[in-house]
């Protein structure tokens, strides 16, 4: 190679080094400037502190590897809960005024709104801290909600740790919305021909009989703006649901699933009927322990986009969140709540609460997760449905 060669080589890399500095720079200061998290410049020093739904080294939002579970918190005793404690296998004990150990237990389960790690998205009145407010004086709230937590999980948690607990009278669960289509694994017919019960990681690992360490050991990551943006682009919020997009495949991978492979004995298993099968056998498992067991089906935003956004202020945080949501997630989104309405209604130990807690302008923290004011009006709707507080 010449000198004249090698010199070239030389500048395409250093401009290559250099553009990434800029956009860098760029993109920091587009984040501050749009107001959101500071993710630290060059050196993501700060991802330790800055709490916030994608900041996975956050300390209450990191997760690890549980091969039962997929995933489990791993906040190694440096994640603080508001009027909490975090007890053996990820569980939130919440000390009320009146909490002794003699009360009977009332266990919830969910995903992130249900929570008590994710602090930030209601600064810490999640909906189970507010319940155990409510109902001190008769029991103990233990949350064992996770983030991305679906039925499954749910169901796996309580058959592994649940029925170690001493007292367990009810388990209430806020669910439906991590069990519809497409929510992580970007390819639905896929999870429901070869692992509807499981996560893609938990096939992966027994596919190829390798452990996935889940951990990120590293606080700091060179250039988090560029990373942050290359997620983004590669797999944003919503980008999970961008492959339903035709009418009649929405409905068929909802409802009706597909005939899948003649030879096996097993059926192809999607969404509704995976959440149904989940909460029905979680419910007779229960019911045979002599536990009592509620699902209260999740309200989200984007149900009743239309006329929620004529209704609403432009200029309220409510309006702007339902904005800017995309019509694939929405109209999946719409017909996956139609078929889970109908299965709710059909079952004794089910409440569709999916139409309370609406946005009024001020209910959301963000697409999927109402804030403070929201999750008091959940708390206490699940209260009366249970009748938590009859004496």
């Amino acid at each position: 190679m010449s000198s004249h060669q090698m010199l070239k080589g030389f500048v395409r890399t250093a401009k290559i080094i250099i553009l990434f500095f800029v956009l860098e720079v760029v993109l920091w200061g587009s984040r501050n400037i749009l107001g959101k998290d500071d993710l630290g410049l060059f050196r993501g020093s700060n991802m330790m502190t800055t709490p916030s739904i994608g900041n996975h080294r956050y300390p209450c939002n990191r997760m690890r590897t549980n091969v039962y579970l997929s995933h489990e918190p791993d906040d190694r005793g440096d994640c603080l809960v508001k009027g909490g404690v975090i007890r053996e296998g990820g569980f939130i004990e919440y000390q009320t005024s009146a909490s002794t150990v003699n009360l009977p237990v009332i266990l919830t389960l969910g995903g992130s709104t249900t929570s008590g790690f994710y602090q930030f998205l209601s600064d810490g009145m999640t909906w189970p801290y507010i319940l155990a407010d409510q109902v001190s004086a008769r029991y103990r709230v233990l949350n064992g909600g996770v983030g991305a937590y679906s039925s499954q999980e749910e169901f796996e948690k309580l058959i592994r740790k649940g029925r170690r607990i001493r007292e367990l009278k009810y388990v209430i669960s806020l669910s439906g919305l991590n069990d519809m289509p497409g929510y992580g694994d970007s390819d639905p017919p896929d999870r429901g021909q070869n692992y509807p019960f499981e996560t893609k990681i938990q096939y992966q690992m027994n596919m190829n009989q390798t452990f996935i360490d889940q951990r990120l050991n590293s606080p700091n990551e060179y250039f988090p703006n560029v990373r942050s943006l290359l997620r983004f682009l590669v797999g944003g919020a919503f980008s999970r649901y961008a492959s339903i997009r035709d009418e009649d495949f929405r409905e068929y991978i909802i409802s009706k699933g597909q005939k899948g492979d003649s030879n096996s004995f097993y059926r192809v298993l999607f969404a509704l009927d995976v959440w149904k099968a989940n909460i029905v056998a979680t419910h007779a498992m229960l019911q045979a322990m002599g536990i009592k067991y509620y699902v209260f089906l999740q309200p989200t935003l984007g149900l009743d986009r239309e006329g929620d956004l004529k209704r609403l202020d432009r200029n309220s945080n409510d309006y702007r969140l339902l904005s800017r949501l995309p019509d694939d997630y929405v109209l999946t989104l719409q017909a996956y709540y139609k078929h889970a309405r109908t299965i709710c209604a059909e079952l004794s130990f089910c409440f569709d609460i999916s139409d309370q807690a609406k946005p009024d302008g001020n209910m959301y923290y963000d697409d999927r997760h109402h804030n403070a004011r929201g999750n008091a009006i959940l708390a206490e709707i699940i209260a009366k449905k249970a009748g938590l507080n009859e004496e």
